[in-house]
């Protein structure tokens, strides 16, 4: 009878707590800092915005498999579509990212961005061990593994940091909610 309480209140505390992180977000971090602007002519505004939204969102990375839009997800090698609606569609990118995987008769990824393969490599899950693997051991998509050696490969480009204040905030604010508050 009392764990119907007891869920509640830790779902409300839970709540609490996340709330008053968006306020300490609001006005100690962004608030204090002035936040630079991209000029929309400048060479790199587009990779800039998509490693941001990477930040983000780099656990909803899929990779193209064979076919036109036919992608799997890295976490859990669900096959998927690009929404038909979406601008991507018949690009070929190798690897997206998406906001979220909506599920019915065909799975399709909705608010899709381009991503690059060398970009992923920044980020932990993307190491080899962390690569998910069958119960045998073997890894449930061995293309990713190959494109990202591809990538390991190619000679590192210099880096175009993300300042640690825009990625922490697109991973804190935007990954749980899709927008921001």
């Amino acid at each position: 009878m009392y764990e119907e309480l007891s869920g509640a209140r830790v779902a409300a505390e839970s709540t609490g707590i996340y709330n008053q992180l968006l306020d300490y977000l609001g006005t100690e971090i962004i608030k204090s800092e002035q936040i630079e602007s991209l000029d929309s002519d400048d060479a790199e505004y587009s990779e800039r915005i998509r490693r941001s939204l990477l930040a983000g969102f780099f656990s909803k990375a899929a990779y193209r498999v064979q076919g036109d839009d036919n992608y799997k997800s890295v976490k859990d090698n669900y096959p998927f579509l690009i929404e038909p609606d979406s601008c991507l569609v018949g690009m070929g990118h190798e690897w997206v990212i998406c906001h979220n995987f909506h599920f019915s008769s065909i799975q399709y990824m909705q608010v899709v961005t381009a991503a690059e393969a060398e970009w992923l490599l920044e980020y932990p899950i993307f190491k080899d061990d962390r690569l998910p693997r069958r119960v045998t051991g073997e890894l449930k998509n061995p293309e990713v593994k190959q494109s990202l050696d591809k990538a390991r490969a190619k000679p590192p480009a210099p880096s175009k940091e993300i300042p640690v204040r825009v990625s922490y905030i697109a991973s804190v604010i935007i990954a749980p909610h899709g927008k921001l508050t």
